[in-house]
């Protein structure tokens, strides 16, 4: 990954590409209606903050803002 962007990205915007994006075990499918229900109640129980707890008790490895961003890169 790193060669593939070689002058045009450094070596800190690939290492977050690769941990935010392009990592294998990161599912970039369609939320399904069970996440999506546990995904709102965290959400109030944790007035719309702390993403990083939410994010740990979701079960994701990754930012949760960039697993709901609709454009990764």
């Amino acid at each position: 990954l790193l060669l593939q962007f070689k002058g045009r990205k450094t070596a800190v915007n690939c290492q977050l590409m690769w941990e935010n994006a392009v990592h294998p075990q990161i599912n970039i499918g369609q939320w399904t209606s069970e996440e999506d229900r546990l995904l709102e109640t965290l959400v109030r129980d944790f007035n719309y903050s702390h993403w990083d707890t939410i994010a740990e008790d979701l079960g994701v490895r990754i930012l949760l803002f960039t697993a709901l961003s609709p454009c990764l890169i």
